[in-house]
C-alpha cells in the first residue's frame, strides 16, 4: 500500500469477508492448500456484490482471489498485509483437537506456536488502514481481518474480536477522514 505523510488523505477500505471456505466447514484453521467450498461458490455466483468504482484489493490467501475471480471481478492488487492472522502451528488443524487450555490461551490473546497474537493482527491492519492512499478500496480478506478492521475502527481493545461474528461475504466499510479519524460504515458494495 502507498504510505501518505503525517496529514492523511481520505480514504475507504470496504472489507468483504472470503466466501465460505473447505477449512471452514471443518471448523478448521485454514490449511496452506485451502479452497472455496461449493457453497462458497454458489453464494458468489448468487451475490449482487460489486466493486463500482472502488480499487480491487485481496488479501494473498488463494481463497480470497478465488472469491474476488467468483464475485466476477477485475484482477485484484494482492496485499500482503491483509493476510490473515498466522495461524502458525495450527496451519489447518480442526478446532476441536486444541486441548481446553490451549483454546484459553489463544482467547485471552496468546499467540499460537509460531503464530501471530490478535494484537498483532489488529496492529497490522491499524497500519494498513492509516498507509493506504487516498482514495476507495474493495479487499477481500479473511473473516479475523475483517472483525480486525472493525476493531481498529472502533478503538475496542483486540479481546473483544471474539464478541464479532463476520458471515461469508459480509461487507463493512472503514473511512479514514483528512484528519485521519476512523469512520464504520455500514453500507453495501
Amino acid at each position: 500500500m502507498s504510505v501518505v505523510d503525517g496529514s492523511a488523505a481520505r480514504a475507504e477500505i470496504v472489507f468483504v469477508v472470503q466466501a465460505t471456505t473447505a477449512s471452514q466447514l471443518r471448523a478448521a484453521f485454514p490449511a496452506s492448500d485451502d479452497e472455496l467450498a461449493a457453497s462458497g461458490l454458489q453464494l458468489c455466483r448468487r451475490s449482487s456484490l460489486h466493486p463500482g468504482r472502488h480499487e480491487v484489493l485481496s488479501a494473498p490467501e488463494s481463497t480470497c482471489v478465488q472469491t474476488v475471480a467468483a464475485l466476477g471481478w477485475s484482477a485484484p492488487r494482492i496485499v500482503t498485509d491483509l493476510r490473515d492472522g498466522g495461524a502458525g502451528e495450527w496451519r489447518g488443524r480442526d478446532l476441536a483437537s486444541l486441548s481446553p487450555d490451549e483454546l484459553q490461551r489463544w482467547r485471552s490473546g496468546e499467540a499460537p506456536p509460531g503464530g501471530e497474537s490478535v494484537d498483532d493482527l489488529c496492529g497490522r491492519i491499524r497500519r494498513v488502514i492509516a498507509g493506504v492512499g487516498g482514495g476507495r478500496y474493495v479487499a477481500v480478506v479473511p473473516q479475523g481481518v475483517a472483525r480486525a478492521a472493525v476493531l481498529v475502527a472502533l478503538g475496542l481493545p483486540a479481546s473483544r474480536i471474539w464478541r464479532m461474528d463476520a458471515e461469508p461475504l459480509a461487507a463493512v466499510a472503514v473511512a479514514r477522514r483528512s484528519d485521519g479519524e476512523l469512520r464504520l460504515r455500514l453500507r453495501t458494495v
